[in-house]
This record gives structure tokens, sequence and C-alpha cells, in this order.
């Protein structure tokens, strides 16, 4: 079972107990209406009251056991998508060096005079204009100087985008903590002693 799918069989079990808890909480504040507005009540409704506590404190244990878990899947979660978002600000990292990389070769290849194409100049001037200006007027400068320009072709070419992969959805595609409590349907824990 992955997370994504455990968070939503538990999340429910959760909530059909946290309702259930509070049914039995209203049928146990009637039961003491009706002990002390009935005469000799507590020995009448003995049966009752120790069914309803019962109950209440199997219902109680069983959402705990649910939540303690749930607790175990969302930090497993947690982790899951901090590493990935991690692996994914490297990668932005590291891609934002290799444009650096390129935006200074850019600049090298214009201040020499040589023909850069007009999508890295605008890559150049797009990250800081100031630079440009200033390779752009020597390239100039140095262009009037030579006699064979030299031609480049475009850093960025072949540049594929950046992929990214969402922390959420690795996170929730991820194999569930081991140790999952056994579903137990609310409608199966309810004692009955006679009444």
């Amino acid at each position: 079972m992955n997370i994504r799918e455990s968070t939503s069989i538990y999340g429910a079990q959760i909530q059909a107990y946290r309702k259930q808890i509070g049914d039995v909480q209203q049928q146990r504040k009637k039961l003491e209406n009706k002990i002390k507005n009935t005469s000799g009540g507590k020995e009448k409704y003995a049966g009752e009251a120790a069914s309803l506590e019962l109950t209440y404190n199997m219902l109680m244990e069983k959402l705990n056991e649910y939540q303690d878990y749930m607790e175990k899947v969302n930090e497993k979660k947690n982790v899951i998508k901090e590493g990935v978002d991690t692996k994914n600000q490297a990668k932005a990292v590291e891609e934002e060096f290799e444009n650096l990389g390129k935006i200074l070769t850019v600049v090298r290849r214009m201040i020499k005079g040589d023909i850069v194409p007009s999508s890295d100049e605008k890559k150049v001037m797009e990250y800081d204009d100031k630079l440009y200006q200033m390779a752009k007027n020597a390239q100039m400068m140095a262009q009037m100087q030579k006699e064979k320009l030299k031609k480049h072709k475009s850093l960025w070419e072949d540049e594929e985008p950046l992929e990214m992969e969402d922390g959420d959805e690795v996170a929730d595609n991820s194999q569930a903590p081991m140790g999952a409590p056994e579903i137990a349907e609310v409608s199966d824990i309810e004692i009955n002693i006679g009444e």
C-alpha cells in the first residue's frame, strides 16, 4: 500500500471513529440523565452504562492506534518530500551555474569581437543589462581591429528544459510505513451487555 492509499483509508477510518465516539458520548450523556432522573437508575442502567463505557474505550483505543500510524505516514511523506525538494533545488542551482558559465562565455566571445547569436546576446542582456552593454561596446571596438570575425553557434541551442519532480507526488506513491493497523469497521466495535 502506498502513502496516498493509506492516507485515504486511515483518514476515512479516523473520521468514522471520531463520529462514532461523538455518538457514544451523546448516548452516555443521555444515560447519565436517565440515571439521575430514575429511582435506582444506577443499578437499573448499570449494564447499559458498562456497555457504553467499554464501547467508548475500545473506539478510543482504535482511534489512537490509527492516529499514531497516520503520524508515521505523515512523517515518512514529509521526509520523502523534503528529499525530493532538496534534489530539485540542487538541480536548479546546478542549472543556474551552468547558465552563468554560458553567459560568461558569451561575454568573453563578444569582448574578443566574435559574432554570437542574437538569442545568446539576449540571454546576457536579461542576466545583466550593464554587463551586456559593456560586452557589446567591447565587441564593436574589437571588430574594428579584426579582419576576420569568428562566428559561434548558440550555447543554449540543445538545451532541454529542467525537469523537476513533484515532491508530493513522489511521496504519495512511496511505500507506506510498515505496521499498518488492521482495519476494523466502526460498526464492529459495540459491546452489548444485557439490558
